[in-house]
């Protein structure tokens, strides 16, 4: 009778996976849909065998878990990727989270049953508890990040947070009520330990025999062979897998784009147009982090005033404001990742075959510093800090958990810059990352918050600190370092009023602002390069063309060096209707600013 109906039950998994996949996955073709439909009839017998071999099956806590573990791991990513993506995608990827569910049911089946008999069951318990927390855990994350984003996890996404370091996590925990996170926390130790608890003490009651005990050991082995090993296993088809994965074949591109900078750098021929400064000079790039012009007064007439510094740079005429900068991306790693680099959305330029701004200035003979107040948990952290490595000189500032670092620490390393030679200094803010309240010090409070979770003033007093730095890096670099060249540009912007989603939500998280300060001996040898950024500051540009725009200022022709995609060239091509943004998914003439 047991057989019948661990029958019956294979065969109601099967009609289950079968209706959550064809109900939540659209446009794939018949040989797919075969093909999935019979692996999950093979998964759906494979999911009772553990039973069919004890002869018997008896409810208890273990099996309960085990079940509500398996049931969310076949829907959770299905099911949000459907929510998300039904009104715009008309097929959807081939994932195999419906049948690596049924696997997992087996696997813990087996388990359980095999549980008691080893000497307590402990060992057995502890494993299928360690497997069930970390399934159960990509479950929530998701369906957390569901509520709140209204959005899945994309291969962007999971960069960032693979990307995240541990200051960031514990600043965006600090932003919401106090109460809140201690009993999130507090929950989450709470189920932990429940589901410990029940898989130890609650297991199966089921007496099997040595025969049975062998045959589920070997079934226990043989499913996680085939769940987990290799490329093509069902455990790097499961949804969010397949997209770790893909953050990390990137980031073997990435190594590979190191690797390849000796190379690239012996290839990359150039010529000055104008001749040199007759004394060592510096160019300074400062990568500004989520300001958005609209909060800036020397870009957007406003109330108050949040840029003086820039403001008083205006009656200088080397100072050019570029007040219609859109950003190439909305996350700082593919923003910067193409800012400084050739590779940008109008090209066809691999990342990994790209030269960036560092090559070619160390090709033109300057020794290259960068210094970032951002994260860096080691060369393969991120691309940007990937980048960073290539130069002759990178630091970072360093990052204590749970204490706020300010920007104008990074002043201080100016002082390690030789002025008796050229060079290339790139400054990487913090600027004004959320939480806007850690990104400046209390004595620069310009404008008083009534309370910590008043974004938007604690975001003008982030934009007017960043301005404060900015005046301290060009006063420090004119005195010192015979400063030839400035340019500022942010990553992206940021709507304060809204918090922040890792989709594309408006043009306020993409108008940024864009400034170049050209000296009055660069002036007078660059005369036709000045006068043509002049003539096109008004016109239209995005933040990954920042590269081409240094090559302006360095005043080269080369073979990496594309002059109609320069803002500093006459055969400037672009324009507010070819311009993209969301790296390349978005077009710039669709803000309606």
């Amino acid at each position: 009778m047991n057989y019948i109906i661990f029958t019956v039950v294979a065969v109601a998994l099967f009609i289950l996976s079968t209706l959550i996949y064809r109900t939540f996955n659209h446009g794939l073709s018949r040989s797919a849909i075969h093909q999935q439909t019979t692996r999950m009839g093979v998964a759906s017998l494979l999911a009772m065998t553990p039973w069919f071999i004890a002869g018997s099956f008896a409810p208890c806590p273990a099996t309960i878990i085990a079940a509500t573990t398996s049931l969310l791991t076949m829907m959770t990513y299905p099911v949000l990727y459907h929510i998300v993506n039904r009104n715009t995608s008309p097929d959807y990827d081939n994932y195999m989270d419906t049948t690596f569910g049924l696997y997992l049911w087996g696997l813990s089946g087996s388990l359980i049953l095999l549980a008691p008999a080893f000497q307590g069951g402990i060992f057995l318990s502890v494993i299928l508890w360690i497997v069930e927390t970390a399934f159960l855990i990509m479950a929530v994350a998701q369906i957390g990040y569901y509520f709140l984003y209204k959005n899945i996890f994309d291969s962007t996404s999971v960069e960032v947070v693979m990307s995240t370091g541990l200051n960031e996590v514990l600043e965006f925990m600090r932003y919401y009520n106090v109460f809140v996170v201690r009993g999130a926390i507090l929950l989450s130790v709470a189920v932990i330990s429940l589901i410990l608890y029940g898989d130890i003490a609650g297991g199966s009651d089921i007496v099997i025999s040595d025969v049975q005990a062998s045959l589920l050991a070997a079934y226990a082995i043989a499913m996680t062979v085939m769940m987990f090993k290799g490329k093509r296993s069902p455990w790097n088809r499961l949804g969010l897998i397949y997209l770790a994965n893909e953050v990390k074949s990137f980031r073997k591109g990435i190594a590979d784009y190191k690797a390849g900078a000796a190379e690239r750098a012996e290839s990359l021929q150039l010529k000055e147009l104008s001749p040199r400064s007759a004394r060592p000079s510096t160019v300074i790039l400062v990568i500004g982090e989520s300001a958005n012009r609209d909060f800036m007064s020397a870009f957007t007439p406003l109330d108050h005033i949040t840029t003086p510094w820039l403001e008083s740079k205006l009656c200088d005429e080397g100072t050019i404001l570029f007040k219609n900068a859109y950003s190439c991306a909305i996350q700082t790693v593919p923003a910067v990742r193409m800012m400084v680099t050739e590779a940008n959305q109008y090209s066809d330029t691999g990342f990994s075959n790209a030269c960036s701004i560092i090559d070619v200035a160390r090709r033109l003979g300057r020794r290259v510093h960068w210094y970032s107040n951002q994260g860096h948990l080691g060369t393969f952290d991120t691309p940007v800090s990937l980048i960073a490595e290539t130069a002759d000189v990178a630091k970072w500032t360093h990052q204590e958990v749970n204490k706020p670092q300010f920007d104008e620490y990074l002043v201080d390393f100016l002082d390690e810059v030789n002025p008796d030679t050229d060079n290339l200094v790139v400054i990487h803010l913090k600027g004004s990352h959320f939480n806007y309240l850690n990104r400046f010090p209390e004595k620069d409070t310009v404008w008083r918050s009534p309370s910590m979770r008043d974004d938007v003033v604690n975001y003008m007093n982030a934009i007017h600190y960043t301005d404060k730095v900015l005046g301290m890096i060009h006063d420090y670099a004119s005195t010192h370092l015979n400063l030839e060249a400035m340019v500022y540009v942010s990553d992206h912007g940021e709507n304060p009023r809204k918090r922040r989603s890792p989709r594309f939500d408006g043009f306020e998280n993409t108008r940024i602002p864009l400034m170049a300060w050209l000296s009055e001996d660069y002036r007078k040898r660059h005369h036709e390069r000045f006068s043509i950024l002049k003539e096109n500051a008004p016109r239209y540009i995005t933040n990954d063309l920042t590269y081409e725009l240094l090559c302006s200022i360095f005043d080269i022709e080369s073979s990496h060096f594309d002059v109609t995609s320069s803002i500093g060239h006459r055969e400037y091509r672009h324009n507010r209707d070819t311009l993209l943004t969301y790296e390349g998914r978005v077009r710039v003439a669709d803000d309606k600013l």
